[in-house]
């Protein structure tokens, strides 16, 4: 069985999975899940990620976060979502 999966993204970042909002997070996991969105279908790198969280303002911890806040959306996306963030290359890939 295949769960659906819808975002919103005008106005705040939103997930909602089974009728319900599933909860996207807090602000930079967001604005992760926002990115990956505008790049669906390609594979964007933990530097891009950084890069659109960010800024110039990055600390050293951003990839760290930025892999957290990937193993959190998984888990928000559910395991039987036709939608899922992958690891292709050492690209994510929504």
């Amino acid at each position: 069985m295949h769960v659906g999966v819808q975002f919103s993204v005008l106005g705040p970042v939103r997930l909602h999975r089974q009728g319900g909002e599933a909860g996207a997070g807090q602000p930079r996991q967001c604005a992760v899940l926002a990115s990956l969105l505008l790049k669906a279908g390609k594979p964007v790198s933990p530097s891009k990620l950084v890069e659109d969280v960010w800024g110039d303002d990055a600390p050293p911890s951003a990839v760290g976060s930025v892999r957290t806040y990937v193993c959190r959306l998984r888990r928000a996306l559910g395991e039987q979502s036709h939608s899922s963030v992958s690891l292709v290359v050492g690209r994510y890939l929504l």
